[in-house]
């Protein structure tokens, strides 16, 4: 992968907190910024993989505890994501729209709220 641009200086901001990083534009959908190992070691963070947490040290002595989602790309748009590439390669695509009919319609406290 070539990298022609690189974004010095730029903010992001997590909770009350605002951090300096330099952005590498990618050709990737779905993620507003990804930040990298070094970044991390910066704020001397530990990686929880199993709990799937990240906690950001400050110098300031705090702690920003973040706690990452359990299917942050749900398995339909996974499939939709490789269709696309498979089909930016050249293979056939079929289209075709499919109902479950024995499935409950959905109630309201079925919807997951992320806040």
């Amino acid at each position: 992968m070539e990298i022609h641009d690189v974004y010095k200086g730029c903010k992001v901001q997590i909770r009350a907190y605002s951090f300096g990083v330099d952005v590498i534009p990618l050709k990737m959908q779905g993620f507003d910024v990804i930040l990298g190992m070094e970044w991390l070691g910066m704020y001397h963070a530990p990686l929880d993989c199993y709990s799937k947490t990240v906690v950001l040290r400050m110098m300031d002595g705090k702690e920003i505890k973040l706690k990452g989602e359990r299917n942050l790309v749900s398995n339909g748009l996974k499939s939709i994501m490789m269709a696309e590439n498979m089909t930016r390669k050249g293979c056939k695509a079929y289209l075709a729209y499919v109902v479950d009919m024995k499935k409950k319609s959905m109630k309201l406290f079925d919807i997951l709220v992320v806040m």
